[in-house]
């Protein structure tokens, strides 16, 4: 088994460099309606930069610019967003060019995926033709910084008594996604959109089985997904045997998810540290997992999504992206599925909500003075909280601020399959945002692909894990 792992996670870890790539978020189908509108914020001031050092950071001073050389500059603005949040950004974007005082122009490139951007934009550095702000994961900015790529420290900007953000309007921001690319060096980058994986719950099928309480732990979770397994087993129909309980993924996240419900502490503070795969408490987490498809609680799905899964009652629970949650209201109404449902972050021993968050932040790519100052305007555009709340919105993504969970709170009222998340948002755990996640998330998922198969088990467990600490070590960037 331990060759088995190490020959595949090798041949996985060949093509990952050789394509240079990182994970895709999944695509999302645009919304039926228009969302809600919410007002745009007020026009930005003119423009004088006087940076301000803050304690442990002296920026590299930034030439104060006349206005007028701000006049009629052209900037390029990449994503990865899909559907409704690439026709909302491209719409802010058209808001801003209409109607920012200097004439700024900002032409939008939408990706379709943070794989796609990242091959992008490696394409772009590489031929000297990288946009002048991008939004990425947190993971990527860190890799880049990391392997020397002039990025813009944007402590100067923030910092700037007219064209920066004072203290208050800073600390509005959730420090989870505030601090996410800050460190001792200065602010590389500022959140863009948040998201979370999630746990979908069937509330009405749940009370039918004798559980009015979403699950609180592990253990609730897993009686939770048994029973509807089981139950289905019992009715009289047999096409559905071995179906109900929890849709089994393979995400990374999903397995981070679990790791950390179990209170594992082996992600290293930093790149020049090693991850911890050999614990105890990983122990159980992959015991966990696997327990659900040996006890029949869980099944892997070939023939359906899981959104559909869990719209055709297949499945009690299944994971999944926050982002989706407009889909799967779609997809319930196309099955005439009537039953009340929600979003959850995971379950954790300690019976506290973990709500695993990731997503992209803004980052500027040097070039010239006034182009950077021209990004940063759209960017500091884009952080207005009616801004911000107006892409959460389109993305079905997690308010960046306080401000911002007021407004969303309003829209989303009538949305019940929010609350449990919305409610969680002091919870809030981000993904890793080192440079080496980018490759430890894929071994993660190749692991966790073996351990599912027929001829593993839960005696295999720590051979994996051991094989997981490994080959994490190599891979170090």
């Amino acid at each position: 088994m331990a060759h088995r792992l190490r020959l595949t996670i090798s041949l996985f870890l060949l093509a990952l460099l050789l394509s240079c790539q990182t994970g895709a978020l999944p695509s999302a189908v645009p919304p039926s309606a228009t969302p809600t509108a919410l007002q745009p914020g007020p026009t930005l001031p003119s423009i004088t930069l006087a940076p301000t050092a803050i304690a442990t950071v002296t920026p590299t001073p930034i030439a104060t610019l006349p206005p007028q050389e701000l006049n009629g500059q052209t900037i390029e603005f990449w994503h990865p967003w899909p559907g409704a949040a690439a026709i909302q950004a491209q719409a802010m974007a058209e808001e801003f060019n209409a109607s920012n005082p200097w004439g700024i122009r900002v032409q939008v490139r939408a990706l379709g995926g943070n794989a796609a951007l990242s091959d992008a934009a490696a394409l772009a550095l590489a031929t000297g033709t990288a946009p002048d702000l991008i939004a990425s994961t947190p993971d990527q900015i860190n890799a880049w910084q990391k392997a020397g790529i002039p990025l813009v420290n944007l402590t100067p900007y923030l910092q700037d008594p007219t064209w920066g953000l004072s203290a208050a309007q800073q600390a509005e921001f959730y420090p989870t996604f505030w601090l996410e690319n800050s460190n001792e060096t200065g602010q590389w980058s500022v959140p863009a959109l948040r998201t979370a994986r999630v746990i979908y719950y069937n509330q009405t099928w749940a009370n039918e089985l004798g559980f009015p309480n979403p699950p609180r732990t592990p253990k609730e979770f897993r009686n939770i997904a048994c029973a509807s397994a089981r139950s289905l087993r019992l009715d009289a129909n047999p096409d559905n045997d071995g179906l109900g309980g929890w849709v089994l993924d393979s995400d990374a996240l999903t397995l981070l998810g679990w790791l950390w419900a179990f209170d594992w502490q082996g992600i290293p503070a930093t790149d020049n540290q090693t991850y911890t795969f050999q614990s105890s408490q990983a122990q159980a987490a992959f015991e966990f997992w696997r327990g659900l498809l040996d006890q029949n609680c869980a099944w892997v799905n070939r023939s359906v999504t899981p959104n559909q899964a869990f719209a055709n009652r297949q499945a009690i629970l299944f994971t999944g992206e926050a982002g989706d949650l407009s889909l799967q209201s779609r997809l319930m109404a196309r099955a005439n599925n009537q039953d009340a449902w929600v979003i959850l972050p995971f379950p954790t021993q300690a019976q506290t909500s973990l709500l695993l968050t990731h997503g992209q932040s803004y980052a500027l790519f040097a070039s010239t003075p006034p182009r950077q100052l021209a990004a940063w305007a759209f960017t500091r555009w884009m952080l207005e909280t009616s801004q911000h709340a107006r892409l959460a919105q389109a993305a079905d993504g997690l308010p960046l601020s306080h401000s911002a969970w007021e407004l969303l709170s309003t829209v989303r009222s009538t949305q019940t399959a929010w609350q449990p998340l919305m409610q969680s948002l002091e919870a809030a755990r981000p993904a890793p945002a080192l440079a080496s996640w980018r490759t430890v998330r894929h071994l993660l998922e190749d692991a966790a692909w073996q351990l599912r198969q027929p001829y593993s088990s839960q005696e295999k467990i720590p051979a994996i894990l051991q094989q997981l600490d490994a080959m994490s070590q190599e891979v170090q960037p």
